[in-house]
């Protein structure tokens, strides 16, 4: 038989493979690299601290990345093979004496940027595992305060949990830009993301509480006190109370026709019956009660909605019916008439009909006002304009002719009346001025100065006045115009 190799995810990722042709120390190398190529922080700094570094493939691609004589620092619990131009520190990042050590490495530099890719051993508690990764990143973060220069980077890999949130709040408080993004060699199904915070602003003072996990993530619930609640809720019983008084033993009841009818809470006696009963014949046989009604009354339990509809609208025509009945015989009024359900849905047809009617009516109604209204709006306008360009004076008095009534063909109904039209014009036009007309004409010889005009005459040089007329009252236009003058 063949020997069986090891298949495991990390041997089937091409990752993994073209870090070991390229002689990077793990696949995580990758991440780094893309992480740099879309937002250039490596180029950009000399001095880099390294967390959680083993086995060192950050290191690597940080001393490649980097200026030449840059000062690159990895610490880990962990020892880490030896990299050229790389300061290696075995140490626990939680502790002082790790800062210490960092710190006399560094002498009086700053680092530019602080790379963080920790993780806990992962076991069968997520959320513990979560809880342990974020604790441990907010010990990174609390490192890098101390370490990083004004406007520096912090870059680190956090678990998508409940503490994300309180994780990116924290970040914000502390940095420009944050920024999470998911580098295509992190695998899919990996809960990992990556948070690259940008420009450190260096506060001067820092509350110890804003980075103390317990005191951060407080709010987040364990799990074995949501579920003890769960349970004391759920496992909660309702007070025990017996049955009422009138119950019968079998708590099968029944109901009276005659009560269904006649009773005013009805529905409440429905509801706890499980079969109606008749106990009158004339109810049993009445017309309304079909065989649909008396399979209804069976079971009260098992009717949906539109039987219980049915049954009621039953009860509320067989009590109208009978409560005319009861009248009748106590008093000698006739029996009113009993409206059938055709001519009840005819009434209700009609009344639809009169009521959509009227509601066309007004709505026509309401379309004229509001023409008008428009039209008025539209005139009015169309005066203001008028009046805005001086067309129209305001106050103005329109000229009215007071005659017009007296040149309308309208009132010529037939001959007749065309007959006195010509009268009255002619007697108008041959009738003799009134003698206080004449008074105001100053009497003089006036000599008409009018010449008659003759289409046979060729020299009209020679065509003189008519000669003057005895016994006229005008003579010549000197006469006039001389009394003319003496008069003004």
């Amino acid at each position: 038989m063949p020997k069986k190799t090891k298949v495991g995810k990390q041997r089937k990722d091409k990752f993994y493979r073209l870090a070991k042709e390229t002689g990077y120390r793990s696949r995580a190398s990758f991440k780094l690299i893309q992480l740099n190529r879309k937002f250039e922080f490596l180029p950009k700094s000399r001095v880099l601290i390294d967390l959680c570094a083993a086995p060192g493939g950050w290191l690597q691609v940080a001393q490649q990345a980097m200026p030449v004589s840059s000062v690159i620092i990895g610490v880990d619990l962990v020892p880490i093979k030896a990299i050229p131009n790389v300061i290696t520190l075995q140490e626990d990042i939680t502790t002082d004496k790790c800062r210490q050590s960092i710190k006399r490495q560094l002498k009086t530099w700053k680092a530019d940027v602080v790379l963080h890719d920790g993780a806990p051993n992962i076991g069968k508690s997520w959320i513990q595992d979560a809880f342990s990764q974020n604790g441990l990143t907010l010990s990174a973060l609390k490192l890098a305060t101390e370490m990083l220069v004004k406007g520096g980077w912090f870059i680190t890999k956090v678990f998508r949990s409940k503490d994300y949130l309180a994780l990116i709040w924290v970040f914000k408080k502390l940095f420009k830009n944050v920024h999470v993004t998911k580098p295509q060699a992190s695998r899919n199904e990996s809960a990992e993301i990556f948070v690259v915070c940008e420009g450190y602003l260096k506060p001067e003072r820092i509350d110890s509480r804003f980075l103390d996990p317990m005191h951060l993530f407080k709010d987040v619930e364990s799990k074995e006190g949501t579920k003890s609640k769960i349970l004391k809720i759920s496992l909660k019983k309702a007070k025990a109370v017996g049955y009422e008084d009138d119950a019968p033993l079998s708590l099968y009841r029944t109901l009276n026709v005659t009560d269904f009818i006649f009773c005013d809470n009805h529905l409440e006696k429905l509801g706890k019956c499980n079969e109606i009963t008749f106990n009158d014949e004339d109810i049993k046989n009445h017309k309304l009660t079909t065989d649909e009604i008396k399979n209804c009354c069976k079971d009260i339990k098992v009717l949906g909605k539109p039987d219980l509809k049915l049954l009621l609208s039953w009860r509320k025509r067989l009590r109208a019916l009978l409560e005319v009945a009861a009248k009748k015989e106590e008093s000698d009024i006739p029996e009113k008439e009993v409206v059938s359900d055709e001519e009840e849905n005819e009434e209700d047809k009609e009344l639809d009909d009169i009521q959509k009617e009227a509601e066309e009516l007004e709505l026509s109604q309401l379309k004229e006002a509001k023409k008008k209204m428009r039209k008025i709006l539209k005139l009015r306008k169309k005066v203001q304009d008028r009046m805005n360009l001086k067309m129209i004076i305001k106050n103005d008095e329109p000229i009215i002719d007071e005659d017009q009534e007296l040149f309308r063909l309208t009132r010529i109904k037939n001959k007749n009346d065309l007959g006195l039209v010509d009268d009255e014009t002619n007697l108008e036009i041959g009738s003799d001025p009134d003698q206080s007309d004449l008074d105001d004409i100053p009497v003089s010889n006036y000599r008409s100065t009018r010449k008659r005009y003759d289409t046979d005459t060729k020299d009209l040089s020679y065509v003189e006045a008519e000669p003057e007329k005895e016994g006229s009252d005008y003579s010549s236009d000197e006469g006039l115009s001389s009394e003319l003058e003496f008069e003004r």
